[in-house]
């Protein structure tokens, strides 16, 4: 099914139903940019799949499938350990924004 029809659907039948339905909807089938994903889905918790990393860097992501949303960081990791790590659970702040816990005390 075409991904721009598959969005218009889940929108009509999201108008009859809760949000707790909607957030176990996977979101999407199509690769995106990490800056992309940041954009379109700001300041909250992400399930991805099929994640492909920079080059010279294998923590920083280049792109992948957004699987989930409206999911919180303890869902998510418990689906991490459960899939053996085939979803991984990311905040999408942006890179320039102090997240909490990212800073220790090095005294």
């Amino acid at each position: 099914m075409d991904v721009l029809l598959n969005n218009v659907i889940l929108k009509e039948i999201s108008k009859h139903i809760g949000k707790k339905w909607r957030a176990e909807v996977f979101c999407m089938n199509e690769r995106l940019t990490w800056e992309q994903i940041q954009e379109k889905y700001p300041d909250q918790w992400i399930g991805l799949v099929e994640v492909e990393y920079e080059p010279d860097n294998d923590a920083t992501i280049k792109s992948a499938v957004v699987k989930y949303t409206n999911k919180s960081k303890s869902e998510l990791t418990r689906m991490q350990i459960q899939t053996n790590g085939e979803i991984l659970g990311r905040y999408t702040t942006p890179d320039n924004v102090f997240q909490l816990g990212a800073v220790g005390y090095f005294g």
